[in-house]
């Protein structure tokens, strides 16, 4: 900030502290400013601060392929947290990665950006579709076990959110690479954890290419086993969303490559779906209840049963004999204990 704006430090602190006092409280300065209960002592004022604004979006705009001064920033962000955080020396351990989209609201006109191809400062136009807004979008990876930061990067015009991905992957894990020949294994013992939103065929090939891990939620494909609410004649199978609880698990292949698919049926009409590479780790241990015919279970969405009720009509299904609230409770008891025990013994053995 100091060489391309040309600010002096006291000038770039009463800058930034302004910006995190007015991110802290999701309020424009000036309205902080101008509110009676506010103690904006201490702070920029509007027009130096408005001035400042002005010179970073107008900062790295020469050139026919300008760098804005945003992205040196963020550059230095994520290269400040590679060193923090992903530079291991010795024996590396398993880590597991989750990446998401971070909505930043801006509202501005279709005539704007045509107008000024550098309104935007290189940043790609979105509508935020939940909120009804325009605005950014960030994406950010997260070590899933800390929340430590690990990789942000904005989306650029022209990219695609597969680029997105793959260019930042690639910026954080680079040194993993440095081995010739070594590139399948760069990323092994690293699991990229993602919603329905990032998975595409192309990105799941490129991070299974080079040894790494993918689990997270996905959407309706046709390379995914299993589909709901569609009336496509094809080979998946559909999953009726009317009945009670259930799990399904599959298999999908590709290549030397394998996918476990499940399929949860959450007895409330909706159906979700997710993968997981590492088919050999983690196995998911199911204990399956099913009925002769689909339709008896009926019983489940009956509006007039409780909680309870239903627990008792599923038990005496499995069991084949009736059983009184008190007989469940005890055995929810039992089970509890059984579990505390576990975790007690669990703790004991770690500390």
């Amino acid at each position: 900030m100091k060489r391309d704006l040309k600010l002096d430090h006291p000038t770039i602190y009463e800058f930034l502290a302004t910006f995190y006092f007015a991110a802290e409280f999701r309020s424009p300065a000036k309205r902080l400013q101008e509110h009676s209960r506010v103690n904006y002592d201490g702070y920029m004022d509007q027009e130096p601060l408005n001035k400042i604004w002005r010179a970073i979006a107008d900062a790295g705009k020469n050139g026919e392929s300008p760098v804005y001064f945003w992205q040196d920033v963020e550059s230095a962000l994520n290269e400040d947290c590679r060193e923090f955080f992903l530079t291991f020396s010795g024996q590396r351990h398993p880590i597991r990665v989750a990446w998401d989209d971070d909505k930043v609201h801006l509202q501005f006109s279709t005539h704007d950006v045509r107008s000024d191809p550098h309104f935007l400062c290189g940043g790609q136009a979105h509508q935020h579709t939940m909120s009804n807004c325009r605005g950014l979008t960030i994406h950010s990876a997260i070590l899933a076990a800390s929340g430590f930061p690990v990789g942000f990067r904005t989306s650029r015009q022209g990219e695609s959110e597969h680029q997105c991905y793959e260019t930042l992957l690639r910026f954080m894990f680079a040194y993993y690479f440095t081995v010739s020949g070594a590139a399948h294994l760069g990323l092994d013992n690293i699991i990229f954890c993602s919603d329905r939103g990032y998975w595409t065929p192309a990105l799941i090939l490129l991070i299974l290419s080079f040894g790494g891990t993918v689990f997270g939620t996905i959407k309706r494909s046709y390379w995914v086993p299993f589909t709901y609410n569609q009336k496509r004649q094809d080979k998946r199978e559909q999953i009726e969303t009317k009945y009670g609880r259930s799990i399904f698990v599959a298999f999908s292949r590709w290549g030397e490559y394998m996918l476990k698919i499940m399929a949860w049926r959450g007895g409330t009409g909706n159906v979700s779906l997710a993968m997981n590479s590492d088919c050999s780790e983690d196995q998911l241990v199911t204990m399956e209840f099913k009925l002769k015919n689909s339709a008896d279970a009926k019983w489940y969405h009956d509006k007039d049963l409780t909680r309870d009720q239903r627990k008792l009509k599923a038990f005496q299904q499995i069991s084949g004999i009736d059983i009184s609230k008190e007989d469940l409770d005890k055995v929810d008891a039992h089970i509890q204990h059984s579990l505390n025990v576990f975790r007690n013994t669990f703790d004991h053995n770690i500390y």
